[in-house]
């Protein structure tokens, strides 16, 4: 019951993806149309009028703010949390304190500085306004340091014992132990990067132009601004199969072979 209560939002969604505008607004939260109404995808995808360059900009600005902030997000929480949990030097549990604490700030509270810091240096209305605050993850660097605590310390010992340098023991001996949490890692990068939305709305509004516009900012104006709402829920139906194809590739990409 709980679960379906969870997924009943969802449900509506894909419901009124199918309804007309008129429909949805009359029906109230009426799961299913009475008539359905494929335009909404057709216009979407542009296949019903003219070619529909928002959704085609938005998706690749998506995909593209998703690929490069959870590449480098990954690898720099991984690189990170072998040297807080293994790589002792003075200071490093209170760096590591100060890097954690980064997590108590609501986000919400660094966007005017950051939007003060990225005008200054000329990179409002730019992709890297939305790239490089996604470069570090706190929260994944927190997850990999435990995972690296976590780890026994013999293979790293004999290994050490061989002559291997900090970089064997990181790449062959302690990262392809914790694949499956770096698969997580990247799926949670992932699905963060496509639910941008405040960050893009304060730092380019998805300008100038739709150069930076992304699903989100483009399914917000679709619904809320120019009131369409069945084609606001085909948006949201779509970025939910984008999103499990893209995760479905990583998985197939990163998960470990069963003997």
């Amino acid at each position: 019951g709980l679960c379906l209560l969870m997924l009943s939002p969802f449900i509506w969604m894909i419901g009124a993806s199918f309804k007309k505008e008129a429909d949805v607004m009359k029906q109230g939260i009426g799961l299913f149309p009475t008539y359905w109404y494929p335009q909404n995808y057709l216009r979407v995808l542009g296949f019903a009028g003219k070619t529909n360059y928002h959704f085609l900009q938005g998706y690749w600005n998506s995909i593209k703010v998703a690929a490069i902030s959870a590449l480098v997000a990954g690898i720099s929480s991984c690189l990170a949390g072998y040297a807080f949990a293994k790589l002792k030097f003075r200071g490093s549990n209170v760096l590591f304190l100060l890097y954690l604490s980064q997590m108590m700030i609501p986000s919400q509270l660094t966007l005017i500085p950051r939007f003060v810091i990225f005008s200054a240096v000329g990179l409002v209305n730019t992709h890297w306004a939305l790239i490089l605050p996604k470069v570090v993850a706190v929260s994944a660097t927190f997850m990999m340091r435990q995972a690296f605590l976590g780890t026994s310390e013999e293979l790293r010992e004999a290994a050490k014992i061989d002559g291997a340098n900090n970089w064997q023991l990181f790449t062959k001996i302690k990262l392809p132990n914790l694949r499956q949490l770096i698969i997580i890692i990247f799926m949670m990068r992932t699905m963060d990067a496509f639910r941008l939305f405040d960050r893009v709305n304060v730092t380019t509004g998805g300008g100038p132009g739709i150069s930076t516009e992304t699903l989100a900012i483009y399914n917000y104006t679709t619904t809320f601004t120019k009131l369409r709402v069945g084609r606001g829920c085909a948006i949201g139906v779509i970025t939910l199969i984008i999103l499990a194809v893209i995760i479905n590739v990583i998985m197939k990409v990163l998960r470990v072979k069963e003997v």
